[in-house]
């Protein structure tokens, strides 16, 4: 970002990525935003019909949130106004999952541990987490200790088994929680 800028914005990609090879930049301490086109276009494009699935809307959003990044999906409208039928799909399908889901998106920052293979984390006051986008080995998700973490449990319901050490948490994820976009765990603090 330039001197002055208030946010740094990062564009088809999250910050710190540069997956796209022209946001070069490193991240900045500033609020962050990521922008990311439904299909190949940031206006309307007839020809394009390379509209991302479901999933990996759902999935960008939740890295974009883990990496403390807003995310601004761009909607290229119909020369007569309308939203291309692809793009209120999705755009559909990502509000029923926020409707299920919005706890752990909405209001959130990053943290309190960082991006891992397995996924991202956020928090919102006593209460953090856990975005599984990949599975963790043997069910078994390992965190480095955070003090005053008492509950774990599934988003959705269901107590998990939490193990302590003085090091780590160890939270047992039975496969029959999975969610092949993102298993969500809620971790509880007491203070």
């Amino acid at each position: 970002p330039f001197p002055g800028e208030d946010f740094q914005m990062f564009e088809q990609d999250l910050p710190g990525k540069n997956t796209a090879g022209f946001n070069t930049a490193g991240v900045a301490r500033l609020p962050l935003e990521t922008c990311r086109t439904m299909n190949n276009s940031w206006g309307y494009n007839k020809n394009d019909k390379g509209y991302r699935p479901l999933a990996q809307q759902i999935r960008y959003l939740v890295e974009a949130v883990g990496l403390g990044s807003n995310l601004l999906l761009n909607v290229g409208p119909m020369p007569d106004g309308r939203i291309p039928p692809e793009a209120v799909a999705t755009l559909l399908g990502m509000g029923k999952w926020l409707d299920a889901n919005g706890e752990a998106i909405y209001g959130t920052r990053q943290g309190p541990w960082g991006p891992s293979k397995h996924g991202y984390s956020v928090r919102e006051g006593k209460r953090a987490f856990v975005h599984l986008l990949e599975w963790p080995e043997g069910g078994a998700l390992v965190l480095p200790k955070v003090e005053g973490i008492t509950r774990a449990s599934l988003l959705k319901g269901g107590e998990l088994k939490l193990e302590r050490d003085a090091e780590s948490l160890r939270i047992q994820v039975p496969e029959s929680a999975r969610d092949p976009i993102d298993t969500i765990i809620a971790l509880d603090a007491d203070h």
